[in-house]
């Protein structure tokens, strides 16, 4: 359940920009203290942070909260036959980074690993990874090996969820 009201809240505080426990409880038709529990769960994580306090409107003035747009970072990859373009932005869309590193694409799944582990290893806010691939390994049929271990072992999470199979070495 609070997986659920931490996700409603995240989009909420994204889609709103900044916003109150109140404001934020109507919105979403949940009870103001679960709101609130949350709501300090993520600030102490560092997930959102306090802007300061509204203006009263007679009675208590309520904190704004927004979301730290620094929290979670999205990785988004290309990889061409000459190249690989890793491009690094905020949760917001903000662009961080942007760099051209040599080509993994007909090289042993370790350097893919190797290129993509090093971005984990020095951004391990990165919470999300998009891979984009040329048509012609897009079109074939192929799945990830048990080759792919090195980068398996570096995340918790599935290596790919991808809408096409993919590359396999």
């Amino acid at each position: 359940m609070r997986h659920t009201v931490r996700r409603a809240l995240r989009s909420s505080l994204l889609e709103l920009s900044s916003g109150t426990k109140a404001e934020l409880s109507d919105k979403l038709g949940i009870s103001f203290p679960t709101v609130g529990k949350v709501l300090e769960q993520m600030k102490q994580e560092g997930e959102v942070t306090l802007l300061g306090l509204d203006e009263s409107s007679g009675g208590r003035r309520a904190n704004r909260y927004a979301f730290n747009p620094d929290y979670m970072l999205g990785l988004a990859v290309y990889y061409e036959k000459e190249q690989s373009v890793y491009t690094l932005f905020k949760r917001n869309g903000d662009l961080i980074e942007r760099t051209v590193e040599d080509a993994v694409l007909h090289h042993r799944p370790e350097a893919l690993a190797s290129q993509l582990g090093n971005w984990i290893r020095n951004y391990p806010k990165i919470r999300s990874i998009a891979a984009g691939l040329p048509a012609p390994f897009v079109m074939a049929s192929f799945f990830i090996s048990q080759r792919m271990e090195p980068f398996r072992t570096m995340t918790s999470s599935p290596i790919w969820r991808p809408c096409t199979p993919f590359l396999s070495w």
